[in-house]
């Protein structure tokens, strides 16, 4: 199905729908919805969504995302697999896997795992495991884990471990672990330990413990 103005497209079976203006698309079963311009795209079963332009696509059980330009909400529910090019404001519910290619705001509530190849500023609120390979702003707010290949801002809340040579600033009663080159800040009541040549700056009461140098 090919509609090129505004119209509502409702597919229920294998359909391959692609819409050129603003339109609304709702499939239910295994579809392939592309889109050109502004449009809505809600699916219900298991989808392949490629959108060219402005999109916000809304996802309930397993689908594939697939954004080229400028979105600006791809939410999904389930078990999805977003894969972002440009710049994306994602934002994932449940047990995803959010990869992102350029400047991505990537949001998650709950467990997830979040690959970032370029800059990126990655805000999670539950247990996850975030895993950064440029430059990335990496803010946590619960029980996170956080490797870093580069050079990294690491804001934690909570419980932080760093590998690389990072720049850890903790701001509650957190439990700081670098193991190379780093430069940890603490702010508050604070337990430190360092296993390589590290630079300790605290600014409270602070429990420091170094193992090599």
């Amino acid at each position: 199905m090919t509609s090129v103005d505004s119209g509502t497209m409702s597919s229920v079976n294998s359909e391959t729908m692609i819409s050129v203006d603003s339109e609304n698309m709702t499939s239910v079963d295994c579809e392939i919805m592309t889109s050109v311009n502004s449009e809505t795209v809600t699916s219900v079963d298991s989808e392949t969504v490629t959108s060219v332009n402005s999109e916000t696509m809304t996802l309930v059980n397993s689908e594939t995302m697939n954004s080229v330009d400028s979105e600006t909400t791809m939410t999904s529910v389930d078990s999805e697999t977003m894969t972002s090019v440009d710049s994306e404001t994602m934002t994932s519910v449940d047990s995803e896997t959010m990869t992102s290619v350029d400047s991505e705001t990537m949001t998650s509530v709950n467990s997830e795992n979040m690959t970032l190849v370029d800059s990126e500023t990655m805000i999670s609120v539950k247990s996850e495991t975030m895993i950064s390979l440029d430059s990335e702003t990496m803010t946590s707010v619960d029980s996170e884990n956080v490797s870093s290949g580069d050079s990294e801002t690491v804001t934690p809340v909570d419980t932080e471990t760093s590998v690389d040579g990072e720049t850890l600033t903790s701001v509650d009663g957190e439990t700081v672990t670098s193991e190379d080159g780093e430069t940890v800040t603490s702010e508050d009541s604070e337990t430190l330990t360092s296993v390589n040549s590290q630079t300790i700056t605290s600014v409270d009461s602070e429990t420091m413990i170094s193992v090599d140098s």
